[in-house]
């Protein structure tokens, strides 16, 4: 565990700063309470990392909510770390703050190679920015997978009519389907579908669409609990 401690760090959902202190100030006391050494080039370094260089100098009492959010990053990256925890980090934030920081996320993982646990329940911004995904029920995780593996299944939408015909179709196949507005969603395998469009087009059935369905992080996750349950 003390090995783990040594290479992690994190921000959590609501952090706290001296208000009437600046950015700087902030940041060399907070890293001297947690025992750690920065010298005044570390903390110019950090703050470009994560763009607020130019605030501080600047009392952290008017920072808006998303740069404060950058602080605690930065504060977080001191140690320099090799995983980095964030907790709800674009909570309370508008729309270009949440792009902001998920922009920010994502190149500290691609541009400085630090990998980072980023917890949510904002699923979309989960799906727009994790490459994995653990899902949690009742304290426990119940699945993990790699995004793209998550969000497409066996699963096919088509668009043909009549609607009537397809579903008897599918019915007497026994494939799997589920009505969604104007689509049909199927369980097919890859190679089923020529044969299917020529069947379908045998029963004079017009076939407009058929593609591979993609799941919502939030359907994935809804699934999946469902699945977990039963």
């Amino acid at each position: 565990m003390y090995q783990a401690k040594k290479v992690m760090s994190g921000v959590i959902d609501a952090p706290s700063f001296y208000d009437t202190l600046n950015g700087r100030e902030n940041l060399q006391l907070l890293a001297s309470l947690s025992g750690y050494r920065v010298s005044p080039q570390e903390i110019q370094a950090t703050a470009r990392m994560v763009g607020i260089e130019n605030m501080l100098e600047k009392p952290v009492q008017i920072y808006s909510n998303g740069q404060k959010r950058r602080l605690s990053i930065a504060q977080a990256l001191l140690p320099r770390p090799e995983i980095i925890v964030l907790d709800e980090p674009t909570s309370g934030l508008d729309p270009q703050g949440v792009k902001s920081i998920r922009d920010l996320i994502l190149q500290l993982n691609t541009q400085y190679g630090l990998t980072v646990f980023f917890s949510s329940h904002i699923l979309n911004e989960a799906q727009k920015i994790c490459n994995r995904i653990a899902i949690i029920n009742q304290g426990k995780i119940i699945k993990t997978a790699n995004v793209n593996d998550l969000l497409f299944d066996s699963f096919y939408n088509i668009r043909a009519t009549p609607v009537n015909t397809l579903i008897h179709f599918l019915k007497e196949k026994n494939i799997p389907y589920q009505i969604q507005e104007k689509y049909v969603m199927a369980q097919l395998e890859e190679n089923q579908i020529p044969e299917i469009i020529r069947e379908l087009t045998q029963r004079k059935l017009a076939v407009y669409e058929i593609f591979r369905h993609q799941f919502s992080l939030e359907e994935a996750f809804l699934a999946s609990i469902k699945g977990a349950e039963t």
